[in-house]
């Protein structure tokens, strides 16, 4: 994990372990927008730019990833067409899997979504940890000011506060209220949750091989530990669409082979800057 700490910290990877992939197999969207989104506070500027220095060598670091990762190939052999990563709902998906001292970096959208990359963890051994602290807000019902049914519209927001309603594994996020939140590690011992599994295979396209994973909900203790790390979260990842949009326009160009990492650097640091100002 200590190469996703900073861009400082990747670049140092890279040279220390020259040939050696950081994750499993992977895609170049969701490497390069998973490291970016990962080391966005660093390569900001104080005035909420990006910098252009930092910001050229971190493409270059991402292009050098891409190339030990055999991305084209993976691509390839799954038929993955570059936009993929805009019909993702995470900011932060690195990729297919989870072996030896390799890094997965997956958001979590509720205790389903848990399930995989628990059981992957499990499987190797590895320590499910927060990523620096991370959390991203999420808003989903909100009041129009200009409603001329103010009373209701507030009464229909509380009642997505209710601890019925917030107990529920929706997909959507963990709980708000700390009470529903600690209800989760009680629900994975119902009926309901041990009945509860999903599959997932596919073929590895470094080997070949057909990989299947059968996982159920964590256990008691695992979401025990889910729940302290949830409510240490004290960083709000926050990221403009726009600053996302022009990232991933640019990189696939960098990627492609029609810009040098710098040009690319210097291209997104212009639109970024023009966008800000306006």
């Amino acid at each position: 994990m200590d190469a996703c700490k900073d861009p400082d910290a990747f670049h140092a990877y890279l040279e220390q372990h020259p040939g050696e992939c950081l994750f499993t197999a992977t895609t170049h969207e969701m490497a390069g927008m998973t490291l970016f989104n990962t080391f966005y506070e660093e390569l900001k500027t104080k005035k909420g730019g990006l910098d252009e220095k930092k910001l050229a060598q971190f493409l270059e670091d991402w292009m050098k990833l891409c190339e030990v990762q055999n991305t084209r190939s993976i691509e390839e052999a799954r038929g993955l067409e570059t936009g993929s990563w805009k019909q993702m709902r995470n900011r932060f998906n690195s990729g297919f899997g989870l072996k030896g001292n390799q890094v997965m970096i997956e958001e979590l959208n509720g205790l389903m979504s848990a399930m995989v990359p628990y059981a992957q963890a499990r499987e190797q051994g590895r320590t499910v940890m927060s990523l620096k602290q991370y959390y991203v807000p999420q808003v989903f019902a909100g009041i129009n000011a200009s409603s001329k049914q103010q009373e209701l519209a507030m009464e229909f927001v509380e009642c997505l506060f209710e601890e019925s309603v917030q107990k529920g594994d929706n997909g959507d996020g963990f709980p708000v209220l700390k009470s529903a939140l600690e209800y989760q590690s009680e629900y994975v011992e119902t009926p309901e949750a041990v009945e509860m599994s999903v599959g997932v295979g596919s073929e590895d396209p470094q080997t070949g091989e057909e990989v299947h994973i059968s996982a159920s909900y964590p256990s008691r203790d695992e979401i025990d530990r889910l729940s302290g790390i949830i409510e240490g979260l004290k960083v709000p990842f926050m990221m403009d669409g726009m600053v996302a949009d022009t990232v991933l326009e640019e990189m696939e160009k960098c990627y492609m082979g029609e810009q040098t990492a710098e040009e690319t650097a210097k291209v997104i640091c212009q639109k970024v800057d023009t966008y800000l100002a306006e």
